[in-house]
């Protein structure tokens, strides 16, 4: 089953959350790379297709994902797939198709073991004699840019993408203002690019600190008042608090203060505007653990669900250390029905304790008003 000359095609399927795509990625390029005769195709969410093609695969054509549709409830392998391997990554169940060697489904998560999806796709694959690419996260940060461990060091300049971000990295001060045409700004820009001037000029602000008050479900988030308060200490520090914003905030219209907010309109923007940010902050969210994937240094914070399992690469980790926590694999559905929204494991995360994180991070400490770490350069 796995000679690199058993089949034509290889279609790796994946249209789960950001995080778990994430955690999916190494094994599509450890496949990739061990059927490298075959040709590659991903059928994934549109926002998430970059990430597969820029491991050389394509987009399933319309008639190869009419034929992978006609897999559910199928009482036996169609011809029309005889020479394709069907790969699945997926968090416990498998999906009703037929039980055939040439659909490969990979378990993210496995009862009673809180081992990372990562993990469990590396020794699924390794039972199948398939091995797998430790040099995974090198290739993540060449192909997206990300910062090298000699570069990761805070204040460092990184290179920023060749992807035009939409204005997003001059919005938040961290490159040259003059390219902020079609922002996705949900506060304004006037005051957050520097002092006016000439075009390509202007002053640049004190360095961000991307914090990310959404998850995806309201029971891994953070309480906003914490936030709000954290980025006053932040802005005391002489940095730039920025709040990220994604469909879900913006529909239950999340009030950022007198903070600036940005809503990246894909995921690109996004990382754009992480590679230049100084930190991250925030919960058990997709957009974490793409930040850890670009190297990029920062804080999150845990409630429900288990750090070993979820945490972020390369990320520090805050919790309150209940002993109810964790007390969920997977956050999909209901669950800690008796705890209120945010649970107390996330509300008892202080303030403080989630800035000292931050700053072991690499931030400066906390200076009285009026003082800044950071004063404005040319």
């Amino acid at each position: 089953m796995t000679d690199k000359n058993d089949f034509g095609r290889i279609v790796f399927e994946h249209n789960g959350a950001l995080g778990d795509m994430l955690a999916a990625w190494p094994a599509a390029l450890s496949l990739f790379a061990h059927f490298r005769t075959a040709s590659h195709f991903f059928r994934t969410r549109p926002g998430h297709a970059p990430f597969f093609a820029a491991l050389g695969s394509v987009p399933c054509p319309s008639l190869l994902c009419r034929e992978l549709d006609a897999l559910y409830g199928a009482p036996g392998w169609p011809v029309a797939l005889a020479d394709t391997l069907v790969v699945r990554p997926g968090l416990f169940r498998r999906p009703d198709v037929p039980d055939d060697p040439r659909f490969l489904f990979l378990p993210g998560v496995v009862p009673g073991r809180f081992d990372p999806p990562r993990d469990l796709y590396r020794e699924a694959l390794a039972g199948l004699g398939i091995p797998w690419r430790d040099d995974w996260l090198a290739v993540f940060r060449d192909r997206f840019e990300g910062r090298t461990p000699s570069a990761a060091a805070l204040g460092r300049a990184t290179a920023i993408a060749s992807h035009a971000p939409n204005g997003l990295i001059g919005a938040i001060g961290l490159s040259d203002p003059a390219s902020t045409a079609g922002l996705a700004d949900t506060a304004g820009t006037a005051g957050m690019a520097g002092t006016a001037g000439t075009a390509g000029t202007e002053k640049q602000g004190p360095p961000a600190v991307l914090l990310f008050p959404g998850a995806g479900h309201v029971k891994k988030t953070w309480p906003m008042a914490h936030f709000l308060l954290l980025a006053g200490m932040l802005a005391k520090s002489g940095l730039k608090p920025v709040f990220m914003l994604g469909p879900a905030e913006l529909e239950r219209g999340v009030a950022c203060g007198p903070w600036p907010s940005l809503a990246p309109e894909n995921l690109m923007d996004l990382m754009a505007a992480m590679r230049q940010a100084r930190a991250v902050l925030g919960p058990d969210c997709g957009p974490m653990h793409l930040a850890g994937l670009l190297g990029v240094p920062g804080v999150s914070i845990f409630g429900p669900t288990s750090p070993r399992q979820w945490g972020p690469p390369g990320m520090a980790v805050v919790t309150a250390d209940m002993p109810c926590s964790p007390c969920v694999t997977v956050t999909s559905g209901e669950f800690a029905p008796e705890c209120p929204v945010p649970p107390p494991c996330l509300a008892d995360v202080s303030v403080e304790r989630a800035y000292a994180a931050l700053k072991k991070s690499g931030l400066p400490p906390r200076t009285p008003p009026g003082e800044n770490h950071f004063p404005r350069t040319p």
